[in-house]
């Protein structure tokens, strides 16, 4: 009777460590889920940074053509004197 009293009772202290792990499991697999977000959100910030040096590039290059442009007007209006 006493080993099956000690068999129970291991049983028991077994079965609330394995609850105790697969809380832990599910713990880590919600961070983990959180990790793939902001790492997600991290891509897409890394893309529109991307996207925003593009831009601030074609910027740049627009004016300086339009510089160019301005003193090629400069230079037209001082021809035509």
């Amino acid at each position: 009777m006493k080993k099956i009293e000690s068999s129970l009772a291991t049983i028991v202290e077994k079965d609330k460590k394995i609850n105790v792990l697969l809380d832990e499991i599910e713990s880590y697999k919600e961070k983990i889920n959180d990790l793939e977000s902001n790492i997600a959100s991290k891509d897409n910030l890394i893309g529109m940074q991307r996207e925003i040096d593009s831009k601030e590039s074609e910027i740049k290059l627009l004016k300086a053509a339009s510089v160019d442009q301005e003193v090629f007007k400069s230079i037209k209006k001082r021809v035509r004197r």
